[in-house]
């Protein structure tokens, strides 16, 4: 377990090289190239907590990539005495090339499908301490709808998860 509560976020989202957290587990790679036990084979070139948008502006040296958002209170806690349960909910998004006479919103949901099976292959993220890792489902929000339009060669998926762990004191 960690030691504290930034420990934990921390480890959720994953820090660069790492070996656990959804930056580790979107490809079971520490670095952009795909792990070897990844169900899907992605290289991606970059893994970062931001909103995707931001990285528009050299797509080709920032796409294929992965960002991840938190979704409301991170963590949710609910404090029962001196123990509690908290749930961090993560929006994991990715951003990559748009494959000739492919429709991209087809496309980015496919993207969006390998990346949460790769995510659900691991064990809770390679962590000992979370109760349960979620997939709540894939996202259709206007920046997976709309990417294409600025960016033509370019397409958008996004899933979303939430990590539990009940018992937790700080």
């Amino acid at each position: 377990m960690s030691t504290s509560l930034s420990d934990a976020i921390n480890q959720v989202i994953g820090v660069p090289g790492g070996t656990s957290g959804f930056r580790w587990a979107v490809n079971h790679s520490d670095t952009s190239a795909p792990g070897v036990t990844a169900p899907h084979q992605l290289t991606l070139y970059r893994k970062v907590e931001a909103p995707p948008i931001l990285f528009m502006d050299d797509a080709t040296n920032n796409y294929p990539g992965v960002f991840f958002e938190i979704v409301g209170p991170f963590p949710d806690t609910q404090t029962r005495g001196i123990h509690g349960e908290m749930t961090f909910t993560v929006r994991i998004y990715i951003v990559q090339a748009n494959t000739n006479s492919t429709r991209p919103k087809e496309e980015g949901r496919a993207a969006a499908i390998a990346l949460t099976e790769n995510i659900k292959a691991t064990d809770r993220l390679a962590l000992t301490w979370p109760d349960s890792v979620e997939w709540l489902g894939l996202v259709d929000d206007p920046f997976t709808q709309q990417l294409h339009l600025a960016l033509r060669d370019w397409c958008a998926g996004c899933t979303m998860f939430r990590v539990t762990a009940k018992g937790l004191t700080w």
